[in-house]
Order: C-alpha cells, then sequence, then structure tokens
C-alpha cells in the first residue's frame, strides 16, 4: 500500500503481466472492492470528502477482510478468467 515503485504500480494497474495468474490492471477491480465494502456504511459523497488519514484504517480493514476469504477471492479470479475467455 505504501509502495511508490513504477513496478509496483505497473503491476496492479498497467496492463503489465508480471502477476502471473491475475488480471491485468486488477488494481482497479481491488479499488473498486474496497470502495464498495467501505460504501456499506458510508454514503458517496461521506467517501469523497474522507481525508486519506481516516480513509486508511477502512481500506486496510476491507484489504484484510478479502484477504481472510479464499473462497471468495478463487470466485474472483475464475469471473476474470471467464469473461476474458467469453468476451
Amino acid at each position: 500500500m505504501d509502495s511508490t515503485s513504477d513496478e509496483d504500480f505497473n503491476g496492479l494497474f498497467q496492463g503489465d503481466v508480471r502477476l502471473p495468474g491475475f488480471p491485468s490492471r486488477m488494481g482497479y477491480y481491488v479499488g473498486y472492492l474496497v470502495a464498495s465494502d467501505i460504501g456499506r456504511t458510508r454514503d458517496l459523497h461521506a467517501l469523497a470528502r474522507m481525508s486519506m488519514q481516516d480513509a486508511r484504517p477502512l481500506i486496510d480493514e476491507a484489504l484484510a477482510r478479502m484477504a481472510t476469504c479464499p473462497e471468495a477471492t478463487a470466485e474472483a479470479r475464475e469471473r476474470s478468467r471467464t469473461h476474458r475467455i467469453s468476451g
């Protein structure tokens, strides 16, 4: 989360293929999932006004919830793989 490395950025947000087994530009999708998770208890205007200091713990909590749900992660990978093949 705190990296300023171009390599880390490219792996998540560009079409970089250095993350085998994951879709390219997956950082955008993870960001969407984090915003969706936090948005369950806050409206869009509250999210937009949130400072990074206030948002960071919520982001970390959302990522931790995603990291502890292997079934959902595997399901999301399969949906992504299926979409790339059929779409």
